[in-house]
């Protein structure tokens, strides 16, 4: 007769099995085969859960249901362009805050510019190798996870004239108005804030924004630079440009008198 099973003691505690964590969820918002193929093939590489919609406003709908960790979008869409995309997607109450990307055939210097002065993490232009788009999400995710992993004791806000920087409420106001900034916007206005009256380089913030992970121009830097003193209106002298140099945070700034170009 083959021996019993022993049986667990009263005073034993059951082990815990932990549940491995869920992969991130994409959303790939795109109506052409040639575009959906690729991408979605690429990002298989990946441990990724896909999900797709076919126009801008199922992939609104879609994101508003799902939650996703990050949102990959074509520039030509039935409905919308991929930059009218990104606005709608900043300006959510809900969603504006989600990791994106634009994939595009059409990878002019303007749309680029274009797509990060209004919110997108990434521009990657396709035809792309296999395994790169897949690198460059999961990149993106881990910046994102690594913002909200690595959160410090809160510092406390920072007031220049009208500009009001809170880093723990993650808000920035301006004469008492809550601003709306993308990520990347707010990441920039808080590393100038702290190393204020200091010079960081364009490429300097490049670094800090994405390790190095993209290979991004610099005018990527000027184009959210120019987004965000526009946001910050009455505020936006806090930022000069230091012509040959990068930007410099010189506190309240002259209200009255527009930036320097750059």
């Amino acid at each position: 007769m083959s021996p019993l099973p022993p049986t667990a003691r009263a005073d034993e505690t059951p082990r815990r099995v932990s549940k491995p964590a869920p992969h991130p969820l994409v959303i790939a918002v795109g109506a052409d085969p040639d575009w959906v193929g690729p991408v979605c093939e690429s990002l298989r590489t990946a441990p990724l859960v896909i999900e797709t919609a076919d126009c801008g406003s199922k992939g609104l709908a879609l994101a508003a249901q799902r939650r996703p960790d990050l949102i990959i979008v074509d520039m030509f869409l039935p409905d919308v362009t991929g930059l009218g995309f990104c606005r709608t997607l900043r300006e959510h109450p809900e969603l504006g805050g989600t990791p994106l990307m634009v994939v595009s055939r059409h990878a002019s210097e303007v749309d680029r510019v274009l797509a990060f002065e209004l919110g997108a993490d990434d521009y990657l232009p396709a035809p792309f190798f296999d395994r790169e788009l897949a690198s460059r999400a999961r990149a993106v995710l881990r910046r994102s996870a690594g913002r909200a992993r690595t959160a410090k004791p809160t510092p406390r806000p920072v007031e220049q004239g009208e500009l009001v920087f809170d880093p723990g409420a993650g808000r920035v106001s301006v004469g008492g108005q809550v601003i709306d900034l993308t990520r990347t916007e707010f990441e920039i206005l808080g590393m100038l804030i702290r190393e204020e009256g200091r010079v960081l380089s364009r490429r300097q913030i490049l670094g800090r924004l994405d390790e190095g992970a993209n290979q991004a121009s610099e005018r990527t830097v000027d184009a959210h630079v120019k987004a965000l003193r526009r946001k910050l209106r009455n505020s936006r002298g806090c930022i000069e440009t230091v012509r040959g140099s990068g930007y410099r945070f010189a506190g309240a700034g002259d209200p009255a008198g527009p930036p320097s170009a750059g």
